[in-house]
């Protein structure tokens, strides 16, 4: 019998090798081929590959190294999915406090680029590692046990999980191409981080660059993309993947709060609630390597550790809930729209239950863990929040109409209330009925009204009709408290994304408690649903910024299609404003850009004198061409950049400046070349007399 199975095997496994080798074969017939067309090294798939997995890479050392940590905190105790979470996301917190120490340390580099991310898998240690094959061994055999539990069971799940995976491929599309990148982006989030890696060090903006001194969790993520060794396509394409990570950790948070919500009842397939918001598909509003999907992906984590503090209240879920909360605070200002509303229930809940001690624990792990920012601005700045606390500390660089020029340029008024406050009080609430059916932003964005997804105000209108609909009464009213602080304070639309993933379970929670009351209701909320389904699926094809004619998509379709036309090399070619004067300058060069927005792709340190951006320049309080030069002296200037035209549509004030720097430019520089519209010149190395 031995030898019977012996001659039955052989043969099966002479014909599976041949039959192997000849698709070898034709593997090779088939790249040579098209090849010819389209040749394989300017393919796409092998780029986007390398970003997957670099992504990926440090997505892991994150999520281990976080689940190392938050064990220590009883994180195990938690359902296992809240766990990961809550453990990815403190992993998030640690990646980026330790970018923050590494630029502080000056060791930016290939190295560090590398070596940061093994560092964190090695602190975790074997057991998340454990943790994880266990888990996943667990669902491999329930997968081949045909365990349906794992799949959509009903025709309206399966429905959900389609609607959630179109929207997650249609998201995707709109990052992979940096012409998508937003203004802000390029303005700040990328550029600082293109500084920082370049000078291989976070340093001090010694003009007081008022965004440089913003919280800066987003940059420090963008930073590690630009260590990598490449072309500046190749960074912002990997930064632009630590977001869109960032946004798919941000779908399935919104299942873990709607199980809360509407416990013991649990739905699956919900995290689609999010594109039921169609401003994501938006310019502005959309991932574009900004800092406001990074916000709203705590949003998650800190309302399970809130949750789990409420549940049982100690020390270490009080630390538990820090993480999130700390993540939040150094990501943007406009954290105070979960942490104002989240802070008054733990308040209320900690007061009733005793535990006022926690409160002054949570404060001081708060504190401790966002040191990097209000200790940096201190030491840089002279305030934590420069330039916020200038009438009140002595911060530095301030020039004389530092505060006047902030009002109309660093805080716009266009988004802020005015009136007296009572007035105020009336305007806001209105707002809370009309601002998702309001498009509040600047008017050049064109964008389409209702923009915000208006599902949540209006499935409110059900609330008081619905049975054990006391959790949902609860999160609404959190997200309504931060809604008024939105609103009170800088009511730009694209700020809302961090309530999102709250009013998106909101939602979920609200659709299924009409569900259940019976026919008609069914009826009317299927038609609601798909009437915002139907208007928000047009967002993704609009138009709607002056830089991007025909839409964002459509940058995208001629990224892909840019190799069948044989633009193989062009369509990796992104802000080249800087090419040819990167060209013209040295190494050590420190660059004023005269009113310049942009500095993305110039390989250089810069200074700005934008006005209303910066506390140190001020032209109209430089008597002459001499404290002019001065002025730049201190800074380090070595090379101006200014446009040769001036702005026509200017007014007196921004008239008289630059008539000053104009004047004092001809005095002071050497060797003026002009670069297309643009001069450059080198600061004269003594003053003029």
């Amino acid at each position: 019998m031995a030898a019977t199975a012996t001659s039955h095997t052989s043969p099966h496994r002479l014909r599976a090798w041949l039959a192997t080798f000849a698709l070898v074969i034709a593997c090779i017939v088939f790249a040579r081929r098209v090849g010819e067309h389209y040749p394989l090294k300017y393919w796409l798939l092998p780029r986007y590959l390398k970003y997957w997995a670099l992504s990926g890479g440090a997505a892991c050392a994150c999520l281990v190294s976080g689940m190392r940590l938050t064990a220590a905190l009883g994180g195990k105790a938690l359902r296992f999915g809240e766990n990961l979470l809550i453990s990815f996301a403190s992993g998030v917190l640690l990646f980026g406090l330790g970018m923050f120490v590494g630029g502080i340390l000056g060791l930016y580099g290939r190295v560090f680029f590398v070596a940061w991310p093994v560092l964190l898998t090695l602190f975790a240690g074997r057991a998340p590692w454990r943790t994880l094959g266990l888990a996943a061994r667990r669902f491999s055999v329930a997968a081949r046990g045909g365990d349906r539990s794992l799949w959509p069971r009903t025709p309206f799940e399966l429905a959900r999980a389609l609607f959630l995976v179109l929207g997650l491929i249609g998201v995707y599309l709109q990052v992979i191409t940096p012409g998508n990148v937003s203004f802000d982006a390029r303005w700040y989030h990328l550029s600082i981080a293109e500084q920082y890696a370049f000078r291989g060090a976070i340093e001090r903006f010694p003009e007081g660059w008022y965004l440089g001194a913003y919280p800066q969790l987003a940059t420090w993520l963008y930073t590690w993309a630009f260590l990598l060794p490449g072309s500046l396509f190749d960074r912002v394409a990997l930064a632009a993947h630590i977001e869109w990570l960032l946004f798919l950790a941000t779908v399935p948070a919104i299942g873990l709060v709607v199980r809360h919500l509407l416990k013991p009842d649990y739905v699956r397939w919900t995290g689609g609630a999010l594109f039921l918001f169609p401003s994501i598909y938006i310019y502005d509003t959309n991932l574009n390597v900004g800092s406001d999907h990074v916000m709203a992906f705590w949003a998650g984590p800190l309302a399970l550790g809130v949750i789990a503090l409420i549940a049982q209240p100690s020390a270490k879920r009080v630390l538990l809930a820090s993480l999130p909360a700390a993540g939040a605070l150094l990501t943007r200002y406009q954290s105070i729209y979960l942490l104002v509303p989240a802070s008054l229930i733990l308040l209320f809940v900690l007061a009733r239950a005793r535990e006022l001690r926690l409160i002054g624990l949570g404060v001081g792990s708060l504190l401790v863990l966002t040191t990097p920012h209000w200790l940096k601005n201190i030491i840089f700045y002279g305030d934590p929040l420069y330039p916020v606390l200038h009438a009140y500390l002595p911060a530095r660089p301030f020039h004389p109409g530092a505060a006047d020029a902030m009002l109309g340029q660093y805080l716009p008024t266009v988004f802020a209330m005015t009136g007296t406050v009572w007035e105020r009080l009336c305007e806001l609430a209105g707002a809370l009925w009309t601002f998702s059916f309001i498009a509040h932003n600047w008017s050049v964005l064109n964008l389409p009204q209702p923009t915000f997804g208006s599902l949540f105000t209006l499935l409110g209108l059900a609330l008081p009709f619905l049975p054990r609909a006391k959790r949902i009464w609860g999160l609404l009213l959190v997200c309504y408290v931060g809604v008024g602080i939105w609103y009170w304070t800088n009511h730009q639309i694209r700020f809302l994304q961090a309530l999102v993933p709250w009013m998106a379970a909101c939602v979920v929670a609200l659709c299924v408690r009409i569900w259940q009351l019976g026919a008609a209701p069914r009826l009317a909320l299927s038609a609601l649903v798909g009437f915002q389904i139907v208007w928000g699926a047009d967002f993704y094809f609009a138009p709607n910024h002056v830089l991007m004619d025909d839409g964002i998509i459509a940058n995208t379709a001629r990224h892909l299609r840019a190799g069948m036309a044989g633009d193989y090399e062009s369509r990796f070619r992104h802000y080249l404003e800087f090419e040819r004067l990167n060209a013209h300058l040295p190494g050590d060069a420190v660059v004023l850009l005269h009113n310049g927005d942009f500095r993305l792709g110039l390989e250089r340190r810069a200074i700005t004198d934008q006005w209303g951006y910066q506390g140190a320049l001020s032209y109209r309080a430089l008597k002459n061409p001499r404290a002019v030069w001065q002025a730049w002296h201190d800074l380090g200037v070595t090379h101006i950049y200014w446009p040769r035209s001036e702005n026509k549509d200017a007014d007196a004030a921004e008239k008289a400046r630059e008539s000053v720097f104009r004047r004092a430019v001809k005095k002071i520089t050497l060797r003026r070349e002009r670069l297309g519209g643009s001069f450059l010149a080198e600061l004269s190395p003594e003053p003029p007399p």
